[in-house]
Parts: C-alpha cells; structure tokens; sequence
C-alpha cells in the first residue's frame, strides 16, 4: 500500500476500498462455514 504517499482527499476513497476487502472477506468466511 502506498497510502502515506497518497493526498489527503484521497483517504475516503482508501477507507471504502479497505471496507471493500474487508467485507469480502467476511463474506468468503461466511461461504465457507455454511456450504450451500
């Protein structure tokens, strides 16, 4: 990640994408402990 290296107005953007993989992820772990 280069998010120090990033402007400022670009930390929403940053916190959406990290939510993004994070709910992913949460997902995924949702998918694993419940198979269809």
């Amino acid at each position: 990640w280069h998010w120090k290296l990033k402007p400022q107005n670009n930390l929403p953007e940053l916190i959406s994408g990290w939510r993004g993989e994070l709910m992913a992820e949460a997902l995924h772990n949702l998918l694993q402990e419940y198979p269809q």
